[in-house]
């Protein structure tokens, strides 16, 4: 009887949680990782969760006070990407306040991000023997990534040309009435040699091939070596169609930069301070990730949705016509440390160079980058 007791209370101790695959896709695809496909099972016991769930309510409840953050009641109804509106009206209220959230909001890691890119730059310039280079940064909001690609420039002699695009005109007027004063009484500004321009624009239309709108700047194409999209990858709406556009206005050759949020990948175990090792990190992550990163502060502060996909999905788009697509030069995921220096949540970082591809090759990428998008859920 007392093994039976035994038995009966160490199976309600145990609890399974499944953690969806980021794609629901039945195909399978060589040059893909598997986890991107892949269920994940959590053995947890039950009051290990309890725990966790309730360290992470206190949690939730101070993060919420520190970022005041305010609920976006719509986006319950969008399942996949936000409307253009959405995201445009989210950053006209946080414009004046966007430099200090966003330093809260990523525990102040968001001012490296920044830099990495322009490390990355810098290196590929370097190897490719560029002495002169135009960059294009795309969802500029009030121009802290080229600011900080500057500090890194400006002891160099590469000559850059930069170009600063975002839809919202509330943090472009904060970029050239705050940022682009800062930069300059800082000497990172010299005329023809180190140049910075903030312009409206959309990043689904940049070249106006469907339209031009007043007030907005369209580009050439192949008339970048660099584009770089530092945090803004979850705003974009309809990003298949802005993928495109990036590849075009790329130069032969050219590079994309993205350093984004990424979903934790939960089958590999973090190390922990031996003090925390009770809890169970991969179930910390997940709740954590599930119940306060992506409701709260991306979807209602920052009017995001979930930019992982977007690193499987952006490598495979193509040009038909022009016989051109992405390859991959560079892809990580990090954990960073963030609320109480916990390595808790992660990001992406991707370096995308644009060459030639078969039409076979092209048309299989294509074939791929639809069936994963469809399978969005």
């Amino acid at each position: 009887m007392l093994k039976k007791i035994n038995f009966r209370i160490s199976k309600i101790k145990i609890m399974k949680i499944v953690i969806p695959p980021i794609f629901d896709s039945k195909s399978k695809y060589n040059f893909l990782p598997s986890y991107i496909f892949q269920n994940i099972t959590l053995n947890v016991g039950a009051f290990n969760y309890f725990v966790v769930r309730l360290f992470l309510g206190i949690l939730k409840i101070l993060v919420k006070i520190r970022l005041q953050a305010i609920t976006i009641a719509s986006h319950a109804q969008y399942k996949r990407f936000l409307p253009q509106e959405v995201v445009d009206n989210v950053y006209t209220r946080e414009a004046e306040n966007y430099e200090w959230k966003h330093h809260r909001t990523t525990n102040f890691r968001d001012t490296w991000w920044r830099r990495i890119a322009a490390f990355y730059i810098l290196n590929l310039a370097r190897e490719r023997s560029w002495n002169k280079i135009k960059i294009l940064d795309l969802g500029t909001g009030i121009g802290l990534s080229l600011e900080e690609a500057f500090k890194i420039f400006k002891d160099t002699s590469l000559e850059v040309e930069a170009v600063g695009l975002d839809y919202n005109t509330s943090m472009l007027e904060q970029a050239n009435k705050v940022t682009l004063p800062r930069m300059a009484r800082n000497g990172l500004l010299e005329n023809n040699k180190k140049e910075i321009l903030f312009v409206r624009g959309d990043a689904r239309n940049l070249r106006g091939i469907e339209e031009k709108k007043n007030g907005f700047s369209y580009f050439n194409n192949g008339e970048f070596d660099f584009i770089t999209l530092v945090c803004g990858a979850g705003g974009i709406h309809l990003p298949l169609e802005a993928f495109i556009e990036q590849l075009n206005v790329l130069k032969d050759g050219g590079y994309l930069i993205v350093i984004d949020i990424h979903r934790p990948l939960f089958h590999l175990n973090e190390h922990w301070p031996r003090l925390l090792r009770f809890f169970d990190t991969n179930l910390f992550q997940y709740l954590g990730w599930k119940e306060i990163t992506m409701p709260l502060v991306l979807r209602d502060l920052w009017g995001w949705l979930d930019p992982t996909p977007l690193f499987y999905l952006l490598p495979l788009t193509t040009d038909i016509k022009n016989s051109t697509g992405f390859a991959i030069n560079y892809f990580e995921v990090i954990s960073e440390k963030w609320w109480f220096n916990l390595p808790v949540i992660t990001t992406g970082r991707l370096i995308l160079k644009k060459k030639k591809y078969s039409q076979d090759e092209l048309f299989n990428r294509v074939k791929v980058q639809n069936e994963l998008f469809n399978s969005l859920k």
